[in-house]
């Protein structure tokens, strides 16, 4: 079996674990609404940010207090190590993808 065909067998059964950097506007809703279904772990570095989301205040607006507390699969860390089971490849192989593609345009812009 791929590794898509593990990933879509995962979500069909609702197995799949998932792990959102960032839990502002956009992330927030997110993890809410994947932590419907399946198990998320959100993650942002404001540990303020976090002590507010534990209690359900979501300062944003983006998310209801009762959308929070009905996410029973979410947790919330700002520490990435507390959940070492996340494998974040993908997002290492992105970031160093997107650092190669920067300096090779920068690398253009200073041929021409």
């Amino acid at each position: 079996m791929n590794c898509k065909q593990e990933l879509l067998k995962k979500i069909s059964f609702h197995t799949a674990k998932i792990g959102i950097i960032g839990l502002g506007y956009v992330g927030l809703p997110l993890a809410v609404e994947f932590g419907k279904k399946f198990r998320v772990i959100g993650f942002d570095i404001n540990q303020g940010r976090i002590d507010q989301l534990r209690i359900c205040i979501d300062k944003t607006l983006e998310v209801t207090k009762e959308e929070l507390a009905e996410t029973s699969q979410l947790q919330i860390s700002n520490n990435i190590d507390e959940f070492k089971s996340q494998d974040l490849t993908p997002h290492i192989k992105a970031s160093d993808k997107m650092e190669k593609n920067k300096v090779r345009n920068l690398d253009r812009r200073k041929s021409n």
